[in-house]
Order: C-alpha cells, then sequence, then structure tokens
C-alpha cells in the first residue's frame, strides 16, 4: 500500500533511509516515527503522479517550553521527491500544501533540517523580518561547495574553530 510505496521513495531519494541500525524493518520504522507519534495532527502530504507516489513531505508534532510559554510546533522531516519528478515545483507544492495544513492545525513554529541548498536559499531572507524558520546544516562542506562564496575555506575553518569553542564550553 501506500506505506510501502512512501519508504521505497525514501529509500532511494535517501539511499538506504532511515541510515540508523534499526531492530526493525524501514515500514516499522516509518510507521512508528509518523503514524503512532502520540501527537496530533499527523501530517504526511503526498504528491501523486497516476496514482504513483513520487513525492512526501513529513512533519512531527511537537510541543516545546521557550520560557513560560509552551509552543505548538512541527518538525519537518523527510521530504522526498523521485529523481524522475524533481525541478517540476513538487517539493514546493508539498511545502505549500503542508504549510496550510499547519496553520488550519494552530502550528506556530516549523523546525526542519536539510542539507538542500535551494531550501535553504529559498527560506534564507535579509533582516530584519520576524524568525520563521530555523536551518541546521548537517554537512557545512557540501553547502559550501553547493552555495558559492568568497573564501569557502576560511569560512568553514572559522565554522570549525566556532564548532570546537561551543564543544569546549559545553564540558565545562
Amino acid at each position: 500500500g501506500d506505506e510501502e510505496e512512501i519508504v521505497a521513495l525514501l529509500k532511494l531519494v535517501f539511499h538506504d533511509w532511515p541510515s540508523v541500525d534499526l531492530s526493525c524493518s524501514s515500514q516499522d520504522h516509518w510507521r512508528w516515527k509518523y503514524l503512532d507519534n502520540p501527537y496530533e495532527p499527523k501530517i504526511i502530504t503526498v504528491a501523486l503522479d497516476d496514482g504513483k507516489i513520487v513525492g512526501v513531505d513529513h512533519y512531527i508534532p511537537l510541543r516545546i517550553k521557550i520560557g513560560d510559554q509552551f509552543f505548538f510546533i512541527n518538525y519537518s522531516a523527510n521530504l522526498a521527491v523521485h529523481p524522475d519528478f524533481r525541478g517540476k515545483g513538487i517539493a514546493n507544492r508539498l511545502i505549500d500544501e503542508s504549510n496550510n495544513i499547519q496553520r488550519e492545525c494552530g502550528a506556530q513554529l516549523l523546525y526542519f533540517t536539510t542539507r538542500r541548498p535551494f531550501l535553504i536559499k529559498t527560506y534564507s531572507k535579509p533582516f530584519p523580518f520576524p524568525v520563521l524558520n530555523l536551518v541546521r546544516i548537517q554537512d557545512i562542506g557540501e553547502q559550501l561547495k553547493a552555495i558559492p562564496m568568497k573564501n569557502p575555506l576560511f569560512i568553514n575553518l572559522v565554522i570549525h574553530a566556532i564548532k570546537k569553542l561551543n564543544d569546549a564550553q559545553n564540558i565545562f
């Protein structure tokens, strides 16, 4: 069914999804992560082509506390579009549809991690504006290759130095 199609798409796009050692199948992991999650609402948006799933966008609902307030947020995980269907705006339409659903459900914040330079560029805007998205870059080297800039080696070294300083500070 749909679960098998989604997991097959994730494995194709992310090369052996979920890329962690599991004591269960990938499909069981997907079901645990997205369907058995006790928080509501569950948001899984799919794109179809002739009844076949060619894109999927998942969100994990969370409640977080910032200061004295609790916020309803969605963590975006595993946005995937089949390689044969890329460049057609499917990812953008999945994101737009998911954002509409989230607004209707009252989500106050969206959090996602990505290695896709296109998404990082799309969601990066000059200040001043209210920050609505926080993007965590998993591989800074890959990011620096994807978005050309002056002195990428220097920037990479500075980022690694800051990370080491942060790690050292966390020890104490």
